[in-house]
């Protein structure tokens, strides 16, 4: 009872945020030249694995030959694919459809965001676990903002992460979340990359 009555929460907004160093992967110099970037300076990077930046266009075309035998390890590394399943078509006009009954404040669908591209620029998913689910081998739920992508993975590496690094969802309960960068390589395969984390969100 003595130590009970002495807990005090303290920089409890801190849990809002990922653990910097699985949120930001280290991209603070050149792959080719080394130089370090300044925020201004715009970057280039790999659209195959999006974990090699350049400070140039040419630096990224110099680095080619040699980057190009280590990027298949890379996207085997830190990337896994699953089937990307969309929502029907004449549902995609519904603003949160799923869930605005639960929280009217959640800002999902393609009112909020628009559908992602195939072969286009990355975008957010966000990966939860069902409720009470403990196992790695169960099946995470993937979706982006737009609710345009939805489907399941069954992945280790991305059950550890969401474990250790993933935030209680709005509903209290034992569901976890994180938020990872993904691409649509085509109409039915989806490519989700965890060598960084992205940006949090606390609203979809």
């Amino acid at each position: 009872e003595k130590y009970e009555q002495c807990n005090v929460i303290r920089n409890n907004s801190k849990t809002l945020h990922y653990p910097h160093s699985w949120s930001e992967w280290h991209t603070d110099c050149c792959s080719c030249c080394r130089s370090l970037f300044n925020k201004q300076k715009k970057r280039f990077f790999c659209r195959k694995c999006y974990a090699s930046f350049y400070c140039s266009k040419s630096c990224f075309e110099k680095h080619a030959d040699r980057h190009g035998r280590l990027c298949e390890c890379i996207r085997s590394r830190y990337s896994a694919t699953t089937a990307a399943r969309s929502f029907p078509e004449k549902l995609r006009g519904l603003p949160s459809f799923v869930r605005a009954a639960v929280n009217p404040a959640y800002k999902r669908g393609p009112a909020f965001a628009s559908p992602p591209q195939v072969g286009g620029s990355r975008f957010v998913v966000k990966l939860q676990t069902k409720e009470e689910n403990h196992s790695a081998s169960s099946p995470l739920n993937v979706s982006d903002q737009s609710q345009h992508v939805s489907t399941t993975i069954v992945n280790a590496q991305l059950f550890d992460l969401i474990m250790n690094c993933g935030m209680l969802t709005e509903l209290r309960g034992t569901s976890k979340k994180v938020f990872c960068w993904a691409v649509l390589e085509d109409v039915d395969t989806l490519r989700i990359f965890f060598h960084e984390l992205a940006p949090y969100t606390d609203k979809w």
